[in-house]
C-alpha cells in the first residue's frame, strides 16, 4: 500500500506528524510557514489537545518571522518542535494536577449528598475521584488508578489519517456510578470500524486489566444507534 503523503500545513496549522526528513524535502516558503505556525501556536491553549485553558501559560518564542532563513530552518525545526513538545508536557502535567484535585472535590461533595446515578468525567478527574474513594473489599484505588493510566495510553483514538487534525483526538469518556461501584469506559456514536477496534481493545487490554484489579464483573455492552453508529460501554463492577 502506498504511503500517504504528509502535508506540512493542515487547515492552517503545522502537521505534527511531519518528520525532519519530510520537512527537508519541502520548499523553503512552506518550511518558513510551518515554523511560524508552531511559534504562534505556543501562545494559545487551543493548540494543545487535552490541555485545560485555565492552567495554560503561553510560551513566547524569541524567534521572529524574519529570523527564519534557508540556512537555519532545519535547526529551527528541531528546536521549535522541542519547545512545542516541552510546553505541551508541562501544560498536560499542570492540567492533570488541576483536574485531579477537582475529581477529589467532586467525590467529597457527592459523599455528603449521597451517591446515585452516573457521573461522566475526563481521565484526570476520574483518577482524582477514584483516589478519594480509597479502598473497600476488593476495590483498591491505587491499583485501579494504575490500570486506568495504563489503558489511557493505548485506548483507540480517532484515526482519519496523518493529514487530518482530528486524528489522535479522544473518542471516549470515563464514568462512575454509585460512587465507585461501577467504572465505565464509554464510546459514543462510533462507526463500525472503530467499534471493532474497541472490541479488540476490550478483549486484549480492558478485560485482562479488570481481572488483575479483581473487579467482580467485567463486560462490554454494545448498542446500535442507527445510521451506521454504535455506543459501547466497557464496564468494571465491584460488589
Amino acid at each position: 500500500m502506498e504511503k500517504t503523503a504528509l502535508k506540512p500545513i493542515v487547515n492552517g496549522s503545522a502537521n505534527l506528524h511531519l518528520t525532519l526528513e519530510d520537512f527537508a524535502d519541502v520548499e523553503f516558503a512552506t518550511q518558513k510557514h510551518y515554523i511560524w505556525c508552531l511559534i504562534v501556536s505556543m501562545q494559545f491553549a487551543n493548540s494543545f489537545k487535552d490541555v485545560d485553558h485555565k492552567v495554560f501559560e503561553p510560551f513566547i518564542s524569541d524567534t521572529k518571522f524574519d529570523d527564519i532563513t534557508e540556512q537555519n530552518v532545519l535547526e529551527l525545526f528541531s528546536r521549535i518542535r522541542k519547545e512545542y513538545k516541552d510546553l505541551e508536557n508541562r501544560m498536560l502535567a499542570k492540567t492533570a494536577d488541576h483536574r485531579h484535585e477537582l475529581g477529589r472535590k467532586i467525590y467529597q461533595a457527592q459523599s455528603k449528598l449521597g451517591f446515585g446515578g452516573m457521573l461522566e468525567m475526563d481521565f484526570d478527574r476520574t483518577l482524582g475521584y477514584i483516589s478519594a474513594c480509597g479502598n473497600w473489599n476488593d476495590f483498591k484505588a491505587s491499583d485501579i488508578c494504575h490500570a486506568i493510566r495504563t489503558l489511557e495510553a493505548i485506548i483507540p483514538r480517532q484515526d482519519y489519517g496523518p493529514n487530518n487534525p482530528n486524528t489522535g483526538h479522544k473518542i471516549h469518556k470515563w464514568s462512575t456510578k454509585h460512587g465507585c461501584e461501577y467504572i465505565t469506559l464509554d464510546f459514543d456514536f462510533v462507526n463500525r470500524e472503530t467499534a471493532d477496534r474497541v472490541n479488540k481493545f476490550y478483549n486484549e487490554q480492558f478485560k485482562p486489566k479488570g481481572r488483575s484489579i479483581m473487579a467482580d464483573s467485567i463486560r462490554i455492552e454494545e448498542t446500535e444507534c442507527g445510521h451506521g453508529y454504535w455506543k459501547l460501554e466497557l464496564i468494571w463492577w465491584w460488589d
